[in-house]
């Protein structure tokens, strides 16, 4: 699953938590980018993004690259 939606990716979580639920929940992976103005907008924070997605037992890792194609 890919994320991009500008400070919503905690929503969008939250409203997706079957998609996470158990041995057949269908996402194994979530690709997403944080901008902290637009999780600020949407009233959250990095730390409450993460805290969600470890509750769908998700592990989270940084990257840097910024390669394009």
């Amino acid at each position: 699953m890919k994320l991009d939606v500008q400070g919503y990716e905690h929503e969008v979580i939250r409203g997706a938590s079957k998609l996470f639920a158990g041995t057949r929940g269908s996402v194994r992976q979530l690709w997403s980018e944080l901008w902290e103005t637009g999780l600020r907008k949407a009233k959250t924070t990095v730390a409450d993004y993460l805290i969600e997605l470890q509750k769908h037992g998700m592990a989270c890792f940084e990257t840097t690259s910024r390669a394009q194609l």
